[in-house]
């Protein structure tokens, strides 16, 4: 086994006191110790900071940058900035979120699976935690299992749903790192982990799918995830519009494939949609953000792409607002009676 690859472990956090504790430790008790730790508080006003600060001062593998609140794509690139020019051609990169932990053999279950396929990619599972208990996998049986070196086949599996966007799945070789400029996506609030990975999946020949849950996410009701509001949403596909562009300039795909694109497209659109409708707000505002939706060209083009099975699609796409709303009702209806017979 390989004892001289290290993995740089980084952590954005912010203001996640209650976490940052158990997310640290879970990293320190690892089975293999060869690791630096990186965490970039990120302008916490709580006592995260401190926190770390405190664990740094008792082991010299733990860094912790101090900055203004920037936001999760700045944070980890700070933290690539910090480590660039000490990436060894062995060395991983692993990121974890400051509320979340790992596994206490992930690094060595990672260690063992580069070491058996000589990759460049290991991309694993995750356990949902809420109250220190497991209440599910984060994509049940549905995770693909094995090695794949072709480009079209990879970018069927990794933009064809949204199970592989997180990078706290990932476990990326230091020959992909690059200290690339993202500012033009620091407003990006929502998919920036799959925004990063892009060019990982660009530029890798061989990633693995590995079967193990290395990761607990925890549910953490103060996240960005689980704080989508009216008054913070927005419209934006700058993201949409830059993945589309990429797979147009990889040119890998037929036609067969961009259809079924197309098709997750329209599934997490219809999302949007369901989500609008159910914000605390006026059925004004709702066709607002259902307007800002039609005015946009990459939304165009996805609900262009429309078949007679997506009803919300044809009706927003009319503005048959009365109609839109009724059909919106009967599926949080029927979703709130599904949910209440699951409990």
């Amino acid at each position: 086994m390989h004892k001289n690859r290290t993995f740089f472990v980084l952590v954005p956090a912010y203001n996640v006191e209650k976490y940052i504790k158990n997310c640290i430790e879970s990293v320190l008790n690892q089975t293999y110790q060869n690791f630096r730790l990186i965490i970039v508080d990120d302008g916490s006003t709580d006592s995260t900071g401190k926190i770390c600060d405190e664990y740094a001062l008792k082991d010299n593998r733990i860094n912790v940058i101090h900055q203004n609140n920037k936001g999760m794509i700045y944070s980890r690139q700070q933290a690539i900035k910090f480590i660039y020019n000490n990436l060894n051609k062995d060395d991983f990169v692993i990121y974890l979120d400051g509320d979340d932990f790992l596994k206490l053999n992930a690094l060595e279950v990672i260690n063992k699976k580069i070491e058996e396929h000589n990759c460049e990619i290991i991309i694993y599972d995750i356990d949902n935690i809420k109250n220190g208990k497991i209440i599910s996998h984060f994509n049940d049986d549905k995770s693909f299992i094995g090695t794949v070196t072709d480009k079209r086949e990879l970018y069927k599996i990794v933009f064809s749903t949204h199970a592989y966007n997180s990078l706290c799945r990932k476990a990326v070789s230091s020959t992909l790192i690059k200290d690339k400029d993202y500012s033009k996506f620091y407003h990006i609030k929502h998919g920036e982990d799959l925004l990063q990975s892009i060019d990982y999946f660009a530029n890798c020949k061989k990633v693995v799918f590995i079967k193990d849950r290395l990761y607990n996410y925890n549910y953490n009701p103060l996240s960005i995830t689980h704080s989508v509001t009216y008054d913070n949403y927005k419209i934006d596909t700058t993201l949409n519009k830059y993945i589309w562009e990429f797979l147009k300039k990889e040119n890998v795909w037929n036609n067969e494939d961009y259809n079924i694109f197309l098709a997750f497209q329209r599934k997490l659109l219809k999302t949007h949609i369901i989500t609008i409708s159910r914000f605390s707000t006026s059925k004004y505002n709702k066709i607002k953000l259902f307007e800002e939706i039609l005015s946009d060209e990459y939304y165009q083009m996805v609900i262009d792409s429309k078949t007679k099975s997506d009803l919300f699609l044809i009706s927003l796409k009319k503005r048959k607002w009365n109609r839109l709303f009724f059909e919106l009702k009967i599926y949080n209806t029927l979703s709130q009676i599904k949910h209440f017979f699951k409990k």
